[in-house]
């Protein structure tokens, strides 16, 4: 057996060496490691989630994941349509503006809706014209400069009947623009109208001063911003706040007898009356301060018999009613003085019905007058008049007012029927004629009713070739003639009386006015509203129109 020992005789010197050049390699891979390998790394995984979210690195760090699919779109084409701005006076002598925008959302073609946009907005306040920021900066809060702004925010958007909107804030011109949006921008195939209304409060001007808003919009799904803002301005003027007028008071006063609806005039200027007062009286307000502005809660107190009816006056302030279907009521506001038409008050100081249909009455199963047509009878109930008569309010069985067409006659105490297409004979008797029906002309050497000779003529009593009612579709000009009853009107008493609209429209106050989009009918329902939709969409509860089969 052959024992080996030996021993290993390292160089201090060397062992030393070794060890510095280890350490020099581990820090040569740590350098490239940190320049080289993770850089690139990085790089790597940039572009990876890059492909993935398809959003830049430095946007998806800064505001998340982007998507432009579906950006929203401010409408700017020609003077159609920006943000309409209006001053409107607060309570406590504040001024704001209040801003209302149309825009419109990118529609999802597979679900066949848009998402609600959010609206952001900023307001810059300078007399010479702002430069146009982009929207990125209007959502930032910053004007064009990356200053901040006057004043900035956002809003909700809801789902918009455009033509209204456009009726509203564009009258005259709102068919041609509404023509163009379904045009140009293909609303209701590829957009949908959206709009928003915000308040920009705390306006002060001590000499007139423009306010420009510009206004962009974001889809909450892929946050992609609007391509540009839309643009708004107000000229802010001196005067005070609820004032009509100031050029003779100044500026921060009022013209006497310039204040505007629901307040007082005191002292130079305009304060509110109390929430509900149509009429208040300044000294009837307590005030210690002297002509210091009042604030909200400082409101002027109103008259006693100030109150809109449903109200009640307590203590200066108006409350509403306790008492259903009451039009007056005392300070308690539980006991109604005075109800309102067609109703009666009972002895607990409640309305109820009257006694019958048709009547209208002051206490509770009374009948102290019935209705046009109707005529009093036994047991507190309203009778129908008699053939030919249209009021008979003493007695249903006694005529006060003959209907068309018809004369009383004192003997028989009965209506008798005026000569042939006569409409009234009071005057003339029954064997002549006052007035002829439509399409009838009283001739006045025969005093008979003839065929009217003016084209397109209903009506021409006095002369037959004047007229005074046209056809349908026609109305009267001031020469006699029938014209055209216009743009969206389908029958008139004059050209600016318009009675039946076409489908789409209805008549309000003798103007067309638009239902709301894709609709069809909209009598009952009102303007902006919907009876019947065009096909292809739906009646919703709230009775506008929606795209689609009803669910």
């Amino acid at each position: 057996m052959v024992v080996l020992d030996f021993h290993v005789v390292v160089d201090p010197e060397r062992l030393k060496e070794y060890r510095r050049r280890h350490k020099e390699r581990i820090r040569g891979c740590s350098i490239r490691t940190i320049f080289m390998i993770m850089p690139v790394t990085l790089i790597l995984v940039s572009w990876v989630a890059s492909l993935y979210f398809n959003t830049t690195p430095l946007t998806l760090l800064a505001f998340g994941q982007v998507d432009n699919a579906h950006a929203p779109k401010m409408i700017s084409i020609g003077d159609c349509c920006p943000p309409i701005m209006r001053l409107e006076h607060l309570k406590g002598q504040d001024v704001a503006a209040n801003v209302s925008v149309l825009l419109l959302a990118a529609m999802d073609r597979a679900e066949e809706v848009s998402e609600a946009p959010r609206l952001y907005w900023i307001a810059l306040e300078s007399q010479a014209e702002p430069i146009t920021p982009s929207s990125l900066q209007v959502l930032q809060g910053t004007d064009a400069n990356n200053n901040a702004a006057f004043r900035f925010g956002s809003a909700v958007t809801t789902r918009s009947q455009s033509y209204t909107w456009l009726e509203t804030h564009h009258n005259e011109d709102a068919s041609t623009h509404y023509k163009t949006l379904l045009k140009q921008e293909k609303m209701y195939k590829t957009t949908e109208p959206f709009e928003a209304s915000f308040l920009i409060s705390g306006i002060q001007a001590a000499y007139p001063t423009t306010y420009t808003v510009f206004v962009t919009a974001q889809n909450p799904q892929s946050r992609a911003l609007a391509s540009q803002p839309a643009r708004g301005s107000l000229l802010i003027p001196a005067c005070a706040s609820f004032c009509k007028s100031c050029e003779l008071a100044g500026a921060r006063f009022c013209d006497p007898g310039q204040c505007i609806e629901g307040t007082h005039y005191h002292a130079g200027r305009c304060y509110p009356c109390v929430e509900n007062c149509d009429s208040c009286d300044f000294m009837a307000t307590p005030l210690d301060f002297g002509f210091v502005n009042l604030t909200d809660q400082e409101s002027i107190q109103c008259d006693r018999a100030g109150c809109k009816q449903g109200f009640g006056y307590q203590g200066g302030r108006c409350l509403e009613c306790h008492v259903k279907h009451c039009r007056d009521c005392e300070e308690d506001l539980a006991s109604c003085s005075l109800c309102l038409p067609g109703l009666g008050l009972d002895s607990n100081g409640t309305c109820q019905q009257c006694g019958g249909p048709h009547c209208r009455c002051l206490e509770q199963g009374g009948c102290e007058e019935c209705e046009d047509g109707w005529g009093p009878a036994e047991n507190a109930t309203c009778v129908k008049c008699a053939s030919g008569c249209k009021s008979c309010p003493g007695s249903h069985k006694s005529c006060k007012e003959c209907e068309p067409g018809y004369i009383f006659a004192p003997k028989t105490g009965i209506c008798e029927r005026c000569i042939d297409h006569c409409r009234i004979c009071k005057d003339s008797g029954r064997h002549s004629c006052d007035e002829c029906y439509p399409g009838w002309g009283l001739n006045p050497l025969s005093m008979r009713c003839e065929t009217c000779q003016a084209a397109n003529c209903l009506k021409c009593n006095g002369n037959q070739r004047m007229c005074s009612e046209c056809q349908s579709g026609f109305g009267v000009t001031p020469e006699g003639t029938c014209q055209d009853c216009g743009e969206f009107c389908k029958n008139c008493d004059s050209i600016d009386n318009c009675k039946v609209c076409q489908s789409g429209f209805v008549s309000i106050k003798g103007q067309c006015k638009g239902c709301a989009d894709r609709c069809n009918v909209c009598d009952k329902a009102g303007p902006a509203k919907c009876d019947r939709c065009f096909q292809g969409f739906h009646l919703t509860k709230e009775s506008i129109c929606e795209r689609g089969a009803a669910s």
